[in-house]
């Protein structure tokens, strides 16, 4: 699909109920406010061709590409023939057109935008920043004027878009509490809402509380969907008003519907990883990033050691972490599907897999963050000062000496890290085992997700299972029952209840397990007896959101973290987020242990307690 295609996220919305006191004509037969749901969806406008092309969404309208958010600005290039047009054919007329239909605008420029995800080159687009009255009228007329003058006068590439300022303050999640209506309501809803769904192509299906930061947060069902052409986009207004229509039926009006585009789980990215000495020594860290030892591009997180009790065996120590942070597209696809499809034995004759603790992908950007630095103090001013340093005829004077010394300490620190670094991972002490089992990417019988990998750990990097030192005082109530180390696991699980994880992109965040769990679709197949009845098999699990006044709970390269309670137990193992509607997913850790018993034969499964440790 044409990355061109895909505009914005969200793609169609319907809010609470509200009273429409703006509207002139917005009163019923009694003179009371005429209450109704505001909808919204990411449409052409009803302008005449070819000037149709504008998209709307909540504080913004653009087109032919409303870029999509969070969007990367970059300035137009001095050369840029889009410089001398819009200062000589467009910003008069623009103003003009905006003056017209009295548009409050603050700021209008052009600039170049993309897409943070995106690989595109960014698009010129004129961005007008104004206030939000009339959006959905006055601005889509303004932006259809705008685009048709682009036309007229050559620049047809051109985008135009209109945008209240905080159409850039993102929306957030925060959890579904107990006290909340649709909780009792949901399981009916939720197969009902199913059938609306059937014949859709659909990734997950939540409820959340959602608004942005200085928003009041709305009880919403959210549906995330893939990237998909705007084309196809508009055939989800549909289910957008079937929803609407099974909400209402059960005096639901204060429960909005959101569908947008996102992604569940992508294999591919990892953020960015920050490593520090603890990296590069031979004892491990708990939440700290790993790898397969020939994947440079990607990361996950180990979450810590359990330990295998076996009836007629030795107790076995492994680390723990998710299947797909160490078997990907880079793995050959036999294997892979396989491995996917059934899970990895112990003894499987085709497992070779290697891991890296830290990842490769995490030691190289640390060593070009490193050099970067360096070449920071290594300025023009710095080379001179060294010369002169040199040189007993020209001396430095005290300040200049100061300067000299203080930046040529900075440079041999970060020196003697990349040393240290380069020397650990040349010396293979990288090297953290070898798999010894896996899930592979599957449900069990309560259709929970299953995504972890089990590594054998060589004796001289074992550790215990310890916390950062910071956590128990800054993370509030977290209270860790031995000291700063997790040393136990518990199947208590309830709604609104605070959990944390340690993982390697965003390391130690607190969060909130969701008032209603969400269901993922899994797959869709023919059925029935004449085999055209579509079906779909759906999931079932755990979600997690940023507690309120807290920063996101996860993000890319986080899969594979533990799921901790407030006494530090651990609950769960982290395999997934949602980008569009915020939630992290987990496994929680009584399904985790069952079926880690009945692939490697283990009959108990433990955490690594400090006195099982070598420490």
């Amino acid at each position: 699909m044409a990355e061109e295609l895909i505009h914005t996220s969200q793609i169609a919305y319907a809010s609470p109920v509200v009273a429409l006191h703006a509207s002139p004509n917005a009163e019923t037969a009694s003179g009371q406010p005429l209450k109704e749901r505001i909808k919204r969806c990411n449409e052409s406008s009803e302008g005449s061709a070819p000037f149709h092309e504008i998209k709307r969404e909540d504080l913004r309208v653009g087109g032919p590409i409303l870029c999509r958010l969070p969007m990367d600005i970059h300035s137009i290039t001095a050369g840029d023939a889009l410089i001398s047009i819009y200062e000589s054919k467009l910003r008069d007329n623009i103003l003009e057109i905006l003056r017209e239909r009295d548009i409050r605008w603050s700021t209008i420029d052009v600039f170049r935008c993309r897409w943070r995800e995106s690989t595109l080159p960014p698009k010129r687009t004129i961005l007008v920043e104004a206030r939000r009255e009339n959006i959905d009228d006055q601005w889509v007329k303004c932006c259809e004027q705008i685009r048709k003058l682009c036309v007229e006068i050559g620049a047809p590439e051109v985008n135009i878009e209109i945008y209240d300022h905080n159409a850039r303050v993102p929306v957030v999640s925060h959890p579904i509490g107990q006290d909340d209506r649709i909780v009792q309501l949901w399981p009916h809803l939720r197969e009902t809402i199913l059938k609306a769904l059937e014949g859709k192509f659909w990734l997950t299906l939540d409820v959340l509380r959602r608004g942005r930061v200085d928003e009041e947060k709305v009880p919403t069902i959210v549906i995330t969907v893939p990237d998909i052409p705007s084309n196809v986009a508009n055939q989800w207004r549909d289910v957008r008003d079937d929803i609407i229509d099974i909400i209402t039926e059960h005096g639901l009006d204060d429960v909005a519907v959101e569908i947008g585009r996102g992604t569940v789980d992508d294999h591919k990215r990892a953020g960015d990883g920050m490593l520090d000495e603890r990296d590069w020594s031979m004892k491990s860290h708990v939440g700290r990033s790993l790898a397969r030892m020939d994947d440079s591009k990607s990361a996950g997180t180990f979450g810590g050691f359990i330990v295998l009790d076996f009836p007629n065996a030795p107790s076995k120590v492994c680390a723990l972490t998710c299947f797909h942070c160490i078997v990907n597209e880079d793995v050959p696809a036999a294997k892979r599907d396989r491995w996917r499809r059934d899970g990895i034995r112990c003894n499987d004759s085709d497992n070779d897999i290697v891991v890296a603790h830290p990842s490769k992908r995490d030691h190289d950007d640390m060593i070009q963050l490193f050099r970067r630095s360096i070449a920071r103090y290594r300025t023009r001013q710095f080379k001179e000062l060294e010369k002169r340093a040199q040189d007993p005829e020209d001396p430095l004077n005290p300040s200049e000496r100061k300067t000299y010394e203080t930046r040529l300490k900075c440079i041999a620190e970060f020196e003697s890290k990349i040393k240290r670094a380069e020397e650990f991972i040349d010396g293979n002490h990288h090297y953290f085992g070898t798999v010894f089992a896996a899930s592979g990417l599957r449900l069990n019988e309560s259709n929970r997700s299953l995504d972890w990998a089990l590594v054998e750990v060589p004796e001289a990097r074992l550790c215990s299972n310890k916390l950062p030192d910071a956590a128990s005082r800054v993370f509030r109530p977290f209270a860790p029952q031995s000291a700063t180390y997790i040393v136990d696991s518990s199947s208590d699980l309830d709604i609104d209840m605070p959990v944390n994880k340690l993982g390697r992109t965003t390391g130690f965040t607190e969060g909130t397990l969701n008032g209603i769990q969400t269901t993922k679709l899994l797959s869709r197949m023919a059925g029935g007896q004449c085999g055209d009845t579509p079906r779909q098999q759906y999931g079932c699990d755990w979600a997690i959101v940023r507690r309120p006044g807290s920063d996101q709970f996860s993000d890319f390269g986080d899969s594979g973290a533990f799921v901790l309670d407030m006494d530090a137990k651990v609950v769960g193992l982290l395999f997934s987020g949602n980008d569009f509607s915020g939630a992290t997913y987990m496994t929680p850790v009584c399904d985790l242990f069952k079926d880690i018993q009945g692939i490697t034969g283990a009959s108990g499964v433990r955490i690594l307690e400090t006195e099982d440790n070598h420490e």
